[in-house]
């Protein structure tokens, strides 16, 4: 089976099996597996795919001549923490950002709405920015665009993010002027870029979902593991969850006792004794449902301890594993460090603390490898609470 063929599968595999038990959130998150599969569709029912249809409908008509979704000697090294990061490849989701560019191609995007010259592009280029959901907290959106401001001072903007990359294009079409921000590193650049744009709208503070009094009972901590916690609580007006070894991140209710996360695609389910007080929290995230047992305090984080074991050994363990459709572990031993790799994610070493079993020090994860007949057959992925097994190919 061709390499795209695969990839298509896996994209029609994990939308059959996304959300399965989970509401959908009524405010505004942003989806990069949606995006994904928004190009997919169009490439679909332009009958060829989505980089055959961009290229016909977008980049040949603004001349956008040398926008590639290929690697080329042009194209910088990416960093994360002041490492060189390998380029991300997209395949089936090459919609959410497989497009390589420059600034001066960039530029042309902003054609439709600041040249003087007619529109090239076959579509009415105003309703691109027809405001179509206001509840965004930081920002209204378009179809296409994020929004800020007000009259002569609006401004319409989109930022992006891949390993070791960073972008920001924006533009006031009132004023004619445009910003473009590209960086080859993990340094946040948006509100960098906001503050190029004279009299530019703050990037506002949330608004509290509301009053913090009203979600008192919800406060406390919920333990899907021992290890992993979820922490719910207030800070400066916004009702947050934080999960062990993770930001905080806003939620929002939408229903009786059930909470959408904002910046991912979850929610939280609360729920009651006989005597209506609140004993348990269920997560649904990825298709999981994870039970949590409201507990006393934060987590008990294991320590582990590395272990001195023989290196030549590492090499049992190298070779591709098959966590999930597009999501694939590759290890390798490295100079006497096995290392791993999920997807499109940096390398990360592992260390040994039990046979068979290996633990990150970058993230609050473990790894076991499972044997058959003394021959290392999957891997087991612990992490968050839950335990994920992934086929050895």
């Amino acid at each position: 089976m061709a390499k795209c063929q695969l990839m298509t599968r896996d994209l029609l595999s994990a939308l059959r099996n996304s959300r399965p038990d989970q509401a959908l959130n009524k405010s505004v998150s942003y989806s990069n597996f949606g995006v994904g599969l928004l190009g997919y569709l169009l490439g679909e029912a332009d009958g060829s795919s989505y980089a055959a249809a961009l290229k016909k409908y977008v980049l040949q008509p603004l001349g956008m001549t040398t926008v590639t979704m290929a690697d080329s000697a042009l194209l910088l090294p990416g960093h994360h923490a002041g490492e060189a990061r390998s380029h991300w490849h997209f395949d089936a989701l090459a919609g959410a950002g497989a497009l390589r560019s420059s600034a001066t191609e960039l530029a042309r995007v902003f054609s439709p709405w600041l040249a003087v010259r007619p529109n090239l592009l076959v579509h009415d280029s105003d309703v691109d920015l027809q405001v179509v959901a206001t509840d965004g907290g930081q920002m209204s959106v378009t179809r296409v665009w994020m929004t800020a401001g007000d009259g002569e001072q609006r401004i319409y903007w989109h930022n992006g993010a891949t390993g070791g990359f960073r972008s920001f294009a924006g533009f006031n079409p009132s004023t004619g002027e445009g910003w473009i921000v590209l960086s080859n590193s993990d340094f946040p650049i948006t509100r960098f870029a906001f503050g190029l744009f004279p009299d530019s709208p703050e990037l506002a503070r949330q608004a509290p979902v509301q009053a913090p009094e009203d979600y008192s009972e919800y406060y406390g901590y919920f333990a899907i593991t021992p290890e992993f916690v979820l922490h719910i609580f207030t800070r400066q007006g916004l009702l947050l969850v934080q999960a062990t070894g993770q930001p905080a991140m806003r939620i929002a209710a939408i229903g009786k006792d059930q909470f959408a996360l904002q910046a991912v695609d979850a929610k939280l389910v609360f729920e009651r004794d006989d005597k209506g007080g609140i004993v348990r929290a269920v997560l649904h995230q990825g298709g999981q449902v994870m039970p949590a047992k409201r507990v006393a305090g934060p987590a008990n984080i294991q320590k582990y301890v590395e272990i001195e074991i023989n290196k030549a050994s590492l090499k049992a363990y190298a070779g591709s594993y098959d966590l999930a459709p597009g999501a694939r572990f590759m290890v390798r031993a490295d100079s006497g460090q096995l290392m791993i790799k999920l997807g499109g994610q940096a390398w990360l070493p592992v260390f040994p603390f039990a046979d068979d079993r290996f633990f990150y020090k970058a993230v609050n994860a473990q790894i076991t490898f499972n044997r058959q007949n003394d021959e290392v057959v999957s891997l087991t992925l612990h992490q968050n609470g839950a335990n994920r097994l992934a086929p050895k190919l």
